[in-house]
């Protein structure tokens, strides 16, 4: 079974470098097209200097383009598997490794369904599990698909924009709504850093699709054991990535965390998962 992790990034230059190496020794191949970085993502990445990264540098000037430019990737990807990943998704070796135990259990199957921890703040710290909306099936909360079938009939990207993009068969079936047992539950999370600082600064950030609204105040719960990865000899260009967050965040954070512990117990609808 031939596993290609697929990573379409811009300005991600505080994480990019833990992601790709969380899976590097679990897949075959990872495809990494850059939208034009304007850090240090592009020499992060060269840093890595493995064969089995494939660099591209890409433009993209829209929300629906970066739709098509995932659906190129696709197109590409020799696989039997895809594994989508991006910049600020970070494994833990024993979640990354049971995904991939469980692709060559079930290589039938059409997709596996991986819960996720949001880091609020720093890496020390994730989010109240209620704080996501997704539902596949009878998973609610902090679930996604990240890997899935390339043998699919049909395997497309559906003409939505970046932020709601979703993976269909040929009869238009999003991938999360395909019948349950045609997927596959592992109950090891990945950490996703989506809402802390990715690039060199917020105003970097801000020129990313999607970014400006990513950024979180939360106090947060404490993450028991944070991944491998994080563990590992760095080149010098690669950020460091144990900073805490300041006093100014903790304040923020304190009165803004009770604010959205009411919200959360009051607004519960669903929005799918990919």
């Amino acid at each position: 079974m031939k596993i290609v992790a697929q990573c379409l990034i811009r300005n991600e230059e505080r994480w990019i470098w833990y992601a790709l190496k969380s899976v590097l020794d679990h897949v075959d191949l990872i495809q990494v097209w850059d939208d034009d970085s304007q850090d240090q993502t592009t020499a992060i990445i060269e840093s890595i200097n493995s064969p089995k990264i494939q660099y591209r540098k890409v433009k993209i000037n829209s929300p629906m383009e970066h739709t098509q430019m995932r659906q190129q990737m696709l197109d590409e990807a020799q696989a039997d598997w895809i594994l989508t990943l991006d910049g600020d998704e970070v494994w833990w070796q024993e979640s990354i490794a049971k995904v991939v135990l469980t692709i060559r259990k079930h290589p039938n199957k059409a997709g596996i369904i991986s819960p996720f921890i949001n880091a609020v703040g720093d890496i020390y710290h994730y989010q109240d599990s209620r704080a996501s909306h997704y539902r596949i099936h009878n998973y609610f909360g902090p679930y996604t698909i990240r890997a899935i079938n390339r043998s699919l009939p049909g395997l497309h990207l559906a003409s939505n924009p970046h932020g709601r993009q979703e993976y269909q068969t040929s009869d238009g079936t999003a991938i999360q709504n395909l019948p349950l047992n045609q997927l596959v539950f592992v109950d090891k999370p990945f950490l996703h850093l989506t809402h802390l600082q990715r690039s060199r600064t917020l105003t970097v950030d801000r020129q990313t699709l999607k970014r400006s609204f990513k950024y979180r105040y939360e106090l947060g719960a404490e993450i028991e054991t944070l991944p491998e990865v994080f563990y590992l000899s760095t080149p010098t260009i690669v950020p460091d990535p144990w900073t805490r967050r300041n006093v100014k965040y903790w304040l923020w954070a304190l009165w803004q965390t009770p604010l959205k512990l009411i919200k959360r117990s009051i607004f519960t609808s669903a929005q799918e998962g990919y």
